[in-house]
């Protein structure tokens, strides 16, 4: 399995010092989307060959949005990465 460090966590333990913003957290979200998608990719175009023309979710580098916005796009990119993971089961399948 691929290790993406990005960093310590925050936890919710008393006395815990180490925090992340929530824009640092969306950011390798952001990070994180792209490059399961770019797996699934990969994946998805071994099975049913590499002519899938589909555009992917909307993954291009983060922009200057408002919280809930990102959150949205996040939401909707993984919805699309699900998408694209029963895709490839029905194609094991």
């Amino acid at each position: 399995m691929m290790n993406l460090n990005y960093g310590e966590v925050a936890t919710c333990e008393p006395g815990d010092t180490k925090t992340e913003t929530a824009k640092s957290i969306l950011e390798n979200m952001d990070a994180i989307l792209k490059e399961l998608f770019g797996e699934l990719r990969r994946i998805d175009d071994a099975i049913y060959s590499p002519k899938n023309d589909e555009i992917g979710p909307d993954l291009k580098d983060p922009k200057q949005e408002c919280f809930l916005g990102t959150l949205d796009r996040q939401r909707n990119t993984a919805e699309a990465l699900l998408h694209l993971a029963v895709h490839i089961r029905e194609g094991l399948w």
